[in-house]
């Protein structure tokens, strides 16, 4: 690694003179930490300023205590103990190592003499932290924990309510390792019961007039039942003398005793809003409302969420949109879903009367049968959203370099890390939209090596036009597309994806979503000059990593609990091969074409400083988004960076190499990955 520039891109460090920093080199010293090592211990004098260089660690305040509370994760490029070093105050929190860890150490004395001999040093370093002080004060939240979780549909979706809400129990335990509990406050889902093959308790009183039922008692026990699955479920009709008085009565008591007993409690609620239910939807965190796309219902759903919103004050964040798939009814993006009802937060559950019809016939949720269905994926993945453990996963622009994306994948995959939603700029919009159509990766593998023949490139990248917009045309690339993905759609992903494209008019970014994904990859990958611009939905769209080359803010935007970013482009490139750098068999016809154009031919220079057009291309998008990239790796929580500096963006033919370099980096970081999925999964207490 290269200190130097490695320490240029720390604020405090950023705008030191060279000699300045070639005497901040010589004093830093690097340490090495095991999983579990305290760096520095809440309350003991701060004496050193600790860079971190790779690795990761968990800022914590009462450590040691019944209450601990983690305050923040910190990864390679971050730092901490600034603000004790200066003031010398006692450190306000402990630091733990969550991984294998290496930081970079300052003590006082030595910052001190640097101040001393750099007095511009202390006035930047003032500068920098009064930002600090001020950004720190900013830091966002965790946001709401949804504990109490009630599920609603109309009528003739009952059936799929109560099957949704059972398994969407069984996920919880599964991806959370928590503690649920469903309460059924139907009454009429008796399939469900029964194929859950619960023996329902009866009540200790006779008589027509007996209310000792579980809404009438504080000793629940005897009415809880518990499943294989793991989970836990309470009828509130057991032992009820009357099912319509019982629906007049309230159930925050029930709610309030079970909030301290669980983890995640998930209401089965009736299709009729009486007071039970009402009161049920008042003291949730969360309301999920299943409707299919129909019209009538989308405007019905509606229509009850505006009631639901003026009854209880709800805002959006505590209403959620599950939409059933249905073969009659149309297939809307999310997009437009969101302008019908209003609603941000949006989930699909796809159709599978097989999976549904085994767990009615034997009792075992479909989430852990079928764990591979996308009904199951849709489950599962809202699962994680509320058990806040969701992963998105953001993919760089860098032209051939991006195949290291492929091994990257291929780590994770094989881990069972889950991925909740993908967003790529150009080359990484394309390996993700390949791979959230459900392309495996070895069958990425296995394309991007059949593209070690040179010919095979020309043959995709290089289908030549005149060139009035762009050299090449794209049709190949989009013959491409479809040979691996067909013409599939936004809605029928397995994985929700977004591609980022640049519109040309107007250089805003532009996030594609809906429609067919193909268009969308072609669009996102639109090297200015070299490929033609594509006319989609009304706009003149260009490659996507001019504005926005590592699309971490989107997934941070989408509400993605863990973001892992993805970085295979890098400005401190150096191509690879003779002095002079384009000699590939591309970029010898694309010389021919230019002096045929011309009407003459002329010998390739013989100046090593010299690029031709592809170069020029590729290298200035490159530069441009690695510039772009930094500020938005910081939102990263986990930053992964194959080592890509011997293979420049033009080399496809390289795959195998990247997808080596890809899975080497994605080895190195999975014990961060794991550390941040595993420790949410901790039970409280």
């Amino acid at each position: 690694m290269n200190k130097e520039l490695f320490i240029r891109q720390i604020p405090l460090f950023a705008s030191l003179s060279q000699e300045a920093c070639a005497q901040l080199l010589k004093k830093l010293k690097t340490l090495d930490f095991q999983k579990g090592d305290i760096i520095v211990q809440e309350g003991d004098r701060g004496d050193s300023l600790y860079i971190l260089e790779s690795g990761l660690v968990k800022v914590v305040l009462g450590h040691g205590t019944d209450n601990p509370q983690v305050l923040a994760r910190l990864r390679a490029g971050d730092y901490f103990g600034e603000m004790s070093l200066l003031t010398g105050e006692p450190r306000s929190a402990t630091v733990i190592a969550a991984v294998e860890t290496k930081a970079l150490v300052l003590h006082k004395n030595e910052l001190d003499e640097l101040m001393k001999q750099y007095p511009s040093m202390a006035l930047h370093f003032g500068r920098v932290l009064s930002k600090r002080l001020k950004d720190t004060s900013r830091l966002k939240t965790d946001r709401e924990l949804y504990t109490i979780i009630a599920i609603y549909a109309e009528e003739e979706d009952r059936m799929a309510r109560a099957l949704l809400t059972v398994n969407l129990a069984a996920s919880l335990v599964k991806e959370t390792a928590k503690r649920v509990v469903v309460v059924d406050a139907d009454g009429e889902a008796r399939e469900v019961i029964q194929a859950l093959n619960l023996n329902l308790p009866t009540s200790s009183v006779d008589g027509p007039d007996s209310y000792e039922d579980v809404l009438s008692r504080s000793d629940i026990d005897r009415f809880v039942l518990s499943h294989k699955s793991g989970i836990d479920f309470i009828s509130i009709f057991h032992g009820a003398s009357s099912r319509a008085r019982t629906g007049e009565k309230d159930i925050a008591p029930l709610l309030s005793i079970l909030k301290n007993r669980y983890d995640y409690v998930l209401i089965n609620c009736a299709s009729t809003l009486n007071t039970l239910i009402r009161r049920a939807m008042d003291h949730s965190d969360l309301v999920i409302y299943l409707t299919s796309t129909a019209p009538d219902h989308l405007a019905k759903c509606a229509s009850t969420l505006q009631g639901f919103e003026d009854q209880f004050g709800y805002g959006s964040n505590k209403l959620m949109i599950g939409i059933l798939e249905k073969g009659n009814t149309p297939l809307l993006s999310k997009d437009e879903i969101v302008e019908r009802v209003k609603v941000n937060n949006v989930f699909f559950f796809a159709q599978d009367p097989y999976a549904v019809n085994s767990f009615l016939r034997t009792g075992y949720p479909f989430v852990f049968e079928y764990p591979n269905s996308i009904l199951s994926l849709g489950v599962k993945r809202l699962a994680r959203k509320i058990g806040q453990v969701s992963v998105g996963l953001a993919l760089s622009s860098g032209a051939a370099r991006g195949f290291a994306h492929v091994g990257v994948l291929k780590v994770l995959h094989a881990a069972g890390i889950p991925i909740d939603m993908i967003a790529g700029s150009s080359m990484g919009a394309l390996i993700g939209g390949f791979y959230a159509a459900g392309v495996t990766p070895q069958e990425l593998e296995d394309l991007v090596n059949s593209y070690t023949d040179r010919a095979k490139v020309r043959k995709t990248m290089y289908d030549l036009t005149l060139p009035k917009s762009g050299l090449a045309k794209g049709n190949s690339l989009i013959a491409m597309f479809r040979s691996q993905i067909g013409d599939i759609t936004f809605e029928r992903l397995q994985i929700p994806f977004i591609a980022i494209a640049t519109d040309l008019r107007d250089g805003t970014e532009v996030k594609l979503r809906r429609g067919v994904v193909w268009e969308a990859l072609r669009a996102s990958g639109s090297i200015p000059m070299m490929f033609e611009p594509y006319y989609l939905q009304g706009r003149c769209l260009v490659d996507g990593g001019i504005t926005n080359p590592l699309p971490t803010n989107v997934l941070v935007d989408e509400g993605m609990d863990i973001v892992i970013s993805i970085v295979v482009n890098s400005v401190y490139a150096r191509p690879t091969g003779p002095a002079n750098p384009i000699t590939s068999h591309g970029d010898t016809l694309l010389h021919s074409v230019f002096n045929e154009l011309k009407g003459e031919i002329s010998s390739p220079s013989d100046k090593p400083e010299q690029f031709k057009i592809l170069d020029i291309l590729f290298r200035t998008i490159g530069i441009m988004g690695a510039a772009i990239i930094e500020p938005q790796a910081k939102l990263a929580d986990v930053d992964v960076r194959p080592d890509l500096s011997h293979i420049d963006w033009r080399e496809f033919h390289r795959g195998p190499e990247l997808i080596a370099a890809g899975v080497e980096a994605a080895e190195d970081a999975l014990p961060a990955i794991r550390e941040l999925l595993y420790e949410r999964m901790k039970p409280e207490g």
